[in-house]
């Protein structure tokens, strides 16, 4: 009977050793499940920061590339109208030509007009 006793002791004293490493076990894991929890919501808000970024950095890249085609096209249509403009200067002295030739011309005719005119 003693011998049972003492097995039973034994095993109680066995059984509360394993209690409280078991105990003990579970709270190194309950603490660590508590840091990963916490790690875990860092990450998710870090996450949801570089998305809210990222939408932003987005919008803005639209908006610069929307600006850069409207001034794009203005300076487009500067370029056509300075090219347009170019012509007609280019065609002036032409006309100058043109017109000093047909001065001459005229002066010339008047001239000979003068002349005959003159004579008769």
């Amino acid at each position: 009977m003693s011998n049972l006793r003492r097995e039973r002791d034994e095993m109680l004293t066995h059984q509360q050793q394993e209690s409280t490493t078991d105990a003990a076990h579970v709270r190194a894991v309950q603490r660590e499940n508590v840091q990963l929890n916490l790690k875990l919501k860092s990450v998710l808000a870090e996450l949801e920061e570089i998305r809210s970024q990222r939408e932003h950095v987005g919008m803005q890249a639209d908006n610069v590339t929307r600006l850069q085609v409207k001034q794009l096209a203005e300076l487009s249509a500067t370029v056509k109208a300075l090219e347009v403009h170019l012509h007609h200067l280019v065609r002036i002295p032409r006309k100058l030509g043109r017109v000093r030739m047909i001065l001459v011309l005229g002066y010339w005719v008047l001239g000979i007009w003068a002349i005959f005119t003159d004579i008769g």
